[in-house]
């Protein structure tokens, strides 16, 4: 697979916290990540809940992220 323009853009998106960034993050890779795990778990259903587990957590995991760096940022401020 190779890194396209789309790829910038999720990259664009996602470090900006803007949250088109991982709609199109899953919009662009959903489908292939749940071929790539059907590989493994041999089971349709099982292969697109894993999937879908994996964007829940990266989706919290991105919004905890942005978070944490807003709350830093604004302490670093009120302490200038």
């Amino acid at each position: 697979m190779e890194y396209s323009k789309r790829d910038d853009e999720i990259c664009r998106l996602l470090s900006t916290g803007d949250p088109k960034g991982m709609d199109l993050l899953f919009n662009t890779y959903y489908s292939r990540l749940v071929v790539w795990a059907d590989t493994f778990l041999k089971d349709i259903q099982l292969a697109e809940g894993v999937v879908q587990e994996f964007f829940i957590a990266l989706c919290h995991l991105h919004r905890l992220f942005h978070t944490a760096v807003h709350h830093f940022k604004v302490s670093h401020d009120e302490l200038q």
